[in-house]
């Protein structure tokens, strides 16, 4: 057999080889999520058995009360999961899985919208595979894919200067999930550079308040609905991190816990404020490339995972997916999403253990090193775009 030779597959001729792969991949990814599917995690048997019971029993009219601390976009998937002959936890990891595929293929043509002619089955093949990624929807049956998928076509459509579209789908992550706006300092970096209008940002609010509507005519209250995610922020927290490896294992997690924890909120905020002067006032002299964006917006995620308080395992699970894209700009950093993604699934196992990983230090000092090289990555990008801009201005003057 020739793998070598090329084949049609609608307009375009792709080699037998690549079919293959991707063939491959996709079955390779699907038998061990088939594999993890039946694992019951303390989640559904806490909130998401309970609430598909609800459903179950009242219908729709259940999204009446507040049982649920999800955003109502995601309690109407389960209601809907309700009404299929399909076993509802199974279902839930199955959109999940459909969500997972949708970001390896989006993250794909990220790559090759900033890498033309980069073969996008290497980046499908990490997101698809990555263990983080299979763990958390097929084992877990969290979410976290179906938001980040959004966040990703957001800045995809950002890279192809459709700024609506791309607020569109920000609007939609963010009216799943709130660690969305780990991406909106960028958003924000983008409206000052005029590359996003003001009065597209208020698809964001509109989006989320469409969402809420059949919450709200099923009964519930629309302030609740309205500030559903200050419920969700507001839980006490015994520590200053909830099992995830970040700067507070290294200064104590379980000191000074009201002290520091509204106190890193502001420092936080500070360091993001200082970081997005720097390239604000810095592409204001030589524009924006593609990868300074992503670098950016992978740098702002990495401050903000290390940084916060009250940050669980999966609440970096759009910054892995970033790294993952960084690694691809520069396949010399492909250790950056490896090991992003190794310690996103060490934090994950911590849970299914429900004990400590008896390390976390050694992977807060790993969160150190990486902080330290995307920072670092950010500003070396930036001096060569200025080392560009300089060298084509000198050319210009050279010809004039």
């Amino acid at each position: 057999m020739d793998l070598s030779r090329r084949i049609k597959l609608g307009k375009k001729e792709i080699q037998l080889l690549d079919v293959l792969m991707a063939f491959g991949l996709l079955a390779a990814g699907l038998l061990v999520r088939i594999c993890l599917a039946g694992y019951r995690s303390g989640d559904w048997e806490v909130f998401l058995e309970p609430w598909t019971n609800q459903l179950k029993q009242h219908g729709f009219r259940a999204l009446a009360t507040g049982f649920y601390n999800y955003t109502p976009i995601y309690m109407y998937i389960l209601w809907f999961l309700t009404l299929l002959p399909v076993d509802t936890l199974l279902g839930i990891k199955a959109v999940s899985v459909i969500f997972d595929f949708i970001l390896a293929v989006t993250v794909a043509k990220i790559v090759t919208e900033i890498k033309p002619g980069a073969n996008p089955l290497l980046p499908f093949g990490i997101v698809w595979l990555a263990p983080a990624v299979i763990s958390n929807s097929s084992m877990w049956g969290q979410c976290d894919a179906i938001y980040t998928a959004f966040v990703m076509l957001c800045l995809l459509y950002l890279l192809r200067d459709k700024s609506a579209k791309a607020m569109l789908f920000f609007g939609i992550a963010f009216a799943i999930k709130l660690q969305s706006i780990f991406f909106a300092p960028i958003l924000v970096l983008l409206f000052f550079l005029k590359k996003i209008r003001f009065r597209e940002f208020l698809i964001i609010p509109a989006v989320y308040l469409v969402s809420i509507i059949p919450a709200f005519l099923a009964g519930r209250p629309f302030r609740e609905l309205l500030l559903i995610y200050l419920g969700q922020t507001a839980g006490d927290n015994p520590t200053l991190s909830v099992i995830y490896p970040n700067i507070y294992y290294l200064i104590g997690n379980d000191v000074y816990l009201e002290v520091y924890g509204k106190a890193a909120i502001c420092f936080t905020m500070g360091v993001l404020l200082v970081l997005l002067y720097y390239v604000l006032k810095k592409a204001y002299q030589t524009g924006l490339s593609a990868k300074v964006l992503v670098t950016a917006a992978l740098a702002c995620g990495t401050l903000v995972v290390f940084l916060l308080p009250s940050m669980r395992e999966r609440y970096s699970y759009m910054v892995d997916i970033l790294a993952v894209i960084y690694g691809f700009m520069n396949l010399k950093k492909l250790y950056v999403p490896l090991a992003r993604i190794t310690i996103s699934f060490m934090a994950y196992t911590t849970y299914y253990r429900y004990g400590m990983y008896t390390s976390y230090e050694v992977l807060a000092c790993v969160q150190v090193f990486l902080v330290v090289e995307i920072v670092y990555s950010l500003i070396n990008g930036i001096k060569e775009e200025e080392c560009r801009e300089k060298s084509g201005n000198h050319e210009v003057r050279q010809e004039g």
